[in-house]
This record gives structure tokens, C-alpha cells and sequence, in this order.
């Protein structure tokens, strides 16, 4: 299976920037993927309802790249998005969810 990034935003196929960390070392310890919504409007929940392998945490960051980034257990953005449109692609490409 090919994981080359299909997307055009810069962050998707790096490693996660360092601003977010800290907050990933907290949540990733159970191999999950990681979504973090940067907005924090609530408006990525419903993407990933029933999607017990990616942890959903809130993550509010003043003027973002991405309203949202998909991190897998390794540390590398595999998705990231302004609003929710590729995402559940993104989670099915990386596995069933």
C-alpha cells in the first residue's frame, strides 16, 4: 500500500511541529492515532464517532495552518485539513474504522 500524502497541505507527511508536542506525548502512549482539533469548535467529533483506534483531543490554537491533523502512533501528520473534507478518507486509508 502506497502512504505517500495525497494532500497539499505542508504538514501532511511530516513530523508533528514541536508547538503540539507535548500535548501529543500525553495522549499517544497507547499506539492510537491522534486527531487534534485545532479550532476547538467541536465540529471534527462527528468524524470520528465510533473510531475507537484515533483519540480525539481538543487542542485550540490561535490562527492555525490546519483546523485539524491526523497524527499516526509514530509522530507523522497523516492528514490535515481546514474542515472535515478528506477526513474520513484519510481514517480509511490508514485503516478500517
Amino acid at each position: 500500500m502506497d502512504y505517500a500524502p495525497e494532500s497539499e497541505q505542508p504538514l501532511v507527511g511530516r513530523f508533528l511541529p514541536s508547538v503540539f508536542r507535548e500535548v501529543a506525548a500525553e495522549y499517544m502512549s497507547d499506539g492510537r492515532f491522534l486527531l487534534l482539533d485545532l479550532v476547538g469548535d467541536g465540529s471534527i467529533d462527528a468524524a470520528v464517532d465510533g473510531a475507537d483506534r484515533v483519540r480525539l483531543v481538543h487542542q485550540p490554537v490561535p490562527d492555525p495552518d490546519a483546523a485539524a491533523l491526523l497524527v499516526r502512533p509514530d509522530g507523522y501528520v497523516a492528514w490535515a485539513g481546514a474542515d472535515t473534507t478528506g477526513l474520513r478518507d484519510a481514517l480509511d486509508r490508514w485503516y478500517a474504522v
